[in-house]
């Protein structure tokens, strides 16, 4: 039996043979030419294979990159429309909330004054009047806390009527509609004495009206209609609203002191016919048609 040395241990030619068959056909022929040298490979040449980069960059393709852009385009057309009606209806509801505060101030102001609003002497948009001596902002500024309650939500850009730009010395006026003591065919449309008001009275509105009957729509809640500051502008910026458009609805402040939502051809519209003031639904009624003299 023929021996052979073999890294210090010895193995028969029997042995050798049976090695050399367990070992896969390609490391056996590498072994028989030659190219193992037996050295490990250093290890800058392993780390320059393994940090290669391949011959064909990973990029995008054109059809991909319009595929992405239509995607990002149909969910933006989603979810825009619904985000615009999210943030309009969050103004309605501050445009109501604006009026439960200024009703609060309208009745805390008349438990301080034997039960008497402060009369409106000019139009339901006025708040002062040189000629008649009339200052809404006198009357209610220890009540209110803040005029910027005074004012329509829905309506971008309209200033306080506190604000000093509303600076004519003869009339200004709000795009919120003031009504105690005005009277329309039926009677008042809101007395100025809290004891004789009720649901079917209006303390406040918001602005919507026709001139004479026949103008341009103005109107706080519309489709369409261009931002606009009326008379006497440019002296009175709280007096801003949309002209033009279709109404969509008002918020009023009926006379127990609640806040309605009236949409589309439920909403009342006022026109100005010499001193009277005329109304769409609802039915305003005066409930106490004799109290003319008090």
């Amino acid at each position: 039996m023929q021996l052979q040395l073999s890294h210090g241990n010895f193995q028969t030619h029997e042995q050798q043979e049976r090695n050399k068959q367990s070992i896969p056909i390609e490391i056996q022929s590498t072994f028989a030419s030659g190219k193992f040298s037996g050295a490990a490979q250093p290890l800058t040449e392993r780390t320059e294979e393994m940090t290669a980069k391949p011959d064909r960059k990973a990029v995008f393709t054109l059809i991909e990159l319009l595929v992405v852009v239509s995607v990002i385009a149909i969910l933006a057309s989603l979810l825009l429309p619904a985000l615009s009606k999210a943030r309009e209806k969050a103004r309605e509801v501050t445009c109501a909330t604006n009026f439960k505060q200024c009703g609060m101030a309208l009745f805390l102001y008349a438990d301080d004054n034997a039960d008497n609003l402060a009369i409106q002497k000019a139009d339901p948009a006025s708040y002062y009047n040189g000629g008649t001596k009339m200052d809404l902002r006198t009357n209610y500024s220890s009540y209110i806390g803040t005029f910027d309650v005074w004012k329509c939500a829905s309506v971008s850009g309209v200033k306080s009527i506190d604000d000093p730009g509303n600076a004519d010395a003869s009339s200004r006026r709000s795009n919120y509609m003031y009504f105690p003591s005005l009277t329309n065919s039926k009677g008042y449309v809101c007395h100025w004495k809290t004891n004789y008001l009720n649901a079917s009275t209006t303390a406040m509105q918001d602005l919507y009206y026709r001139k004479q009957g026949t103008g341009p729509l103005r109107a706080n809640h519309s489709y369409g209609g261009i931002l606009s500051e009326f008379f006497p502008a440019p002296k009175n910026p709280s007096f801003t609203t949309y002209s033009g458009g279709v109404i969509k609805a008002v918020n009023i402040l009926l006379g127990d002191g609640h806040v309605e939502w009236f949409s589309g051809s439920m909403a009342p519209i006022y026109a100005i016919s010499g001193s009277n003031y005329y109304f769409g639904h609802p039915d305003y009624k005066d409930p106490y048609p004799d109290t003319t003299d008090l």
